[in-house]
């Protein structure tokens, strides 16, 4: 099994789960778990802004969305997966020609953006939508990303 692969499967187990999760920060967080997470965001876009690999910041703004549910589990997993929760963006600039990395950032941020702003708002509904179109998104940016490398292949 190759290494996109297991990025897509590690994607399909975060969107079983984090779309609740992201429902239940909405629903649960606190000023200061929401203050944690916009730190994170803040600080994930001014590494994208750099030029800087954010993966680390990217797990922080998961890790502190699953701490705003209120369920230890949630952490616990997000923990257990490990930089396994963000898929390696190596892969998109190794294998792809067809992405504008700069672009694929962008949209990325947003849609961290429209996950933050849902659950800033306590708005239950809307932060489990946008982490089910951010993370679906994703899976289907990895499948467009294993098709092109298989094709090189």
């Amino acid at each position: 099994m190759n290494r996109s692969y297991n990025a897509i499967q590690i994607l399909e187990l975060r969107l079983s789960v984090e779309v609740e999760m992201g429902g239940m920060a909405a629903e649960r967080r606190t000023e200061e778990q929401m203050e944690e997470i916009t730190k994170c965001m803040i600080s994930m876009e001014e590494k994208g802004k750099n030029g800087e690999d954010s993966i680390s910041e990217d797990f922080a703004f998961h890790k502190a969305i699953a701490n705003a549910s209120g369920n230890p589990y949630f952490v616990r997993l997000i923990e257990y997966i490990g930089s396994g929760v963000i898929p390696a963006r190596e892969m998109i600039t190794q294998y792809s020609n067809s992405f504008n990395n700069e672009k694929l950032l962008s949209v990325i941020q947003g849609e961290h953006r429209q996950i933050w702003r849902a659950i800033k708002n306590h708005d239950k509904s809307s932060a489990r939508e946008a982490i089910k179109e951010h993370l679906g998104n994703s899976i289907n940016r990895h499948i467009q990303i294993k098709e092109q490398h298989s094709a090189a292949s």
